[in-house]
């Protein structure tokens, strides 16, 4: 069969994709003019996750992304927003619905980014792991990111070391942990959140009855021993806690 006897559909059933260190371009691509005037010239990247119904773990780590890729990723992950001609006769089922494990580490999302990636996540329905480490948050992208986490019931492992999130991150990650019911591992290494930051997540832990927190990564965070002695002796105040790990070297 040729020409116009052959239905022309791919479908990808790839369940694991890995793409570290690719670098991905997509600087000309701007989603909300692509949707007014359906212009042709989608990045092929983006082709390929609208085709990956049934992806669960997708890996970009150190792939060059910053805020302008976050528009692309969206439109990429989100295929039920592509236009039709673009979705094919495939399933309508998002993407997102199934991925499991997000890996974008190692990224230059910085504070703008971070916006994006807000939005991106809501839209995750089962993600159970996701790495966001050394992508330079900040102390206001720590918050955006702390603001999808506050409503969020499915990612029990979090890694955001080497944020720089500092001070405040740390405070508002302690009110996220003060609701959260389904975080078991989070990795804070690297981020400055010093005494008080820690104060406050300890706070957090110790007040929620429902804390399913089994392991803090703190590595490098400028924290005293006193601080340490505080951590342990305030969650030991909430019987129910479940805390067993603590991971503290290159502390003072």
């Amino acid at each position: 069969m040729g020409g116009t006897d052959r239905e022309k559909k791919f479908i990808c059933n790839l369940t694991t994709l890995t793409l570290n260190g690719c670098a991905i371009q997509c600087a000309e691509f701007n989603y909300e003019k692509y949707i007014k005037e359906i212009a042709s010239g989608m990045p092929e990247w983006v082709k390929l996750f609208v085709t990956c119904n049934k992806l669960k773990k997708l890996s970009l780590q150190n792939c060059g992304l910053t805020t302008n890729h976050f528009e692309t990723l969206r439109a990429a992950l989100e295929k039920g927003l592509l236009p039709k001609h673009v979705q094919g006769n495939q399933s309508t089922n998002l993407t997102v619905e199934h991925i499991e494990v997000f890996n974008i580490g190692n990224n230059k999302i910085g504070k703008e980014g971070a916006k994006g990636l807000k939005m991106l996540l809501s839209k995750f329905t089962n993600l159970h792991t996701l790495i966001v480490k050394n992508s330079n948050l900040g102390v206001a992208g720590g918050i955006h990111l702390n603001e999808f986490l506050s409503t969020n019931n499915t990612i029990k492992t979090l890694d955001i070391s080497g944020n720089k999130i500092e001070v405040d991150g740390g405070r508002n990650l302690g009110k996220v942990l003060s609701t959260n019911k389904t975080l078991e591992y989070v990795d804070l290494g690297w981020n400055k959140i010093r005494d008080e930051g820690l104060k406050k997540i300890a706070e957090g832990i110790s007040s929620n009855p429902d804390s399913k927190i089994k392991c803090l990564g703190l590595r490098s965070n400028m924290l005293s021993d006193s601080a340490f002695q505080e951590l342990f002796s305030t969650i030991s105040k909430n019987s129910s806690a479940k805390l067993n790990c603590v991971l503290y070297k290159g502390n003072s």
